[in-house]
């Protein structure tokens, strides 16, 4: 669960000073990089892939009115950046 690993990672990332987050090379196998540069580039980075495909999908859920409430669950198919521009997929 997406929700639960994000979660657990802010609670983990609290036990870290704030020098201990920032300082480069503190971490030698993230190779120059700092803990929250990795941190971020794992997180919010990745997450901002999703960010057109989710508010396109809010506003065409929106649009279509108080709906079912099956007709408002997001199928992961719908939300993945790398799929057609539709973002409809059936094989």
């Amino acid at each position: 669960d997406w929700q639960h690993v994000r979660v657990k990672l802010e609670g983990w990332l609290e036990g870290f000073s704030h020098r201990e987050l920032i300082q480069p090379g503190r971490f030698k196998w993230f190779k120059g990089k700092s803990l929250a540069d990795v941190v971020l580039q794992m997180t919010v980075q990745q997450e901002e892939k999703y960010v057109d495909a989710m508010a396109a999908f809010a506003n065409k859920v929106t649009a279509a009115g108080n709906s079912a409430v099956s007709d408002t669950i997001i199928p992961l198919t719908t939300i993945h950046p790398e799929q057609d521009d539709d973002n409809n997929h059936s094989n």
